[in-house]
């Protein structure tokens, strides 16, 4: 069974799962911010199997003229595009951006712009 997560009866169980299996990973603060919803999977004597979440991020996407210097394609980056990219994210009450990066120098110099990798393993799903 799904149905629309209710903090008052299923907080419990919510924290004794992650208490138990994700602890270390996240915090449980973490996990509750920013959905646009939350719901919950029971099995048939509805106990909680399951708590998930539809949470919107943010993704930086730059199409870049590569016949340009790196360090054209850096200062567009960091001082141009980030910058503008951080301000939209603070108004808008998002807390990180986030970038999919097909190339390896270009992962580096992401970093060096204070890009850091991120827990788990990026996939997509289409809807």
């Amino acid at each position: 069974m799904i149905r629309l997560y209710d903090n008052e009866t299923d907080f419990e169980a919510l924290k004794r799962i992650h208490e138990k299996f994700y602890k270390d990973e996240f915090s449980l603060n973490e996990f509750m911010r920013n959905f646009l919803s939350l719901f919950t999977a029971s099995n048939d004597k509805n106990e909680i199997i399951s708590v998930a979440g539809v949470r919107p991020i943010l993704e930086v996407v730059a199409v870049t003229d590569k016949d340009k210097t790196l360090r054209e394609r850096q200062i567009a980056l960091g001082d141009e595009i980030l910058g503008a990219a951080s301000l939209v994210a603070k108004v808008n009450g998002y807390m990180d951006l986030h970038a999919f990066v097909q190339e390896d120098n270009w992962i580096r110099v992401m970093k060096n712009r204070g890009f850091r990798d991120c827990k788990g393993r990026a996939l997509v799903f289409t809807v």
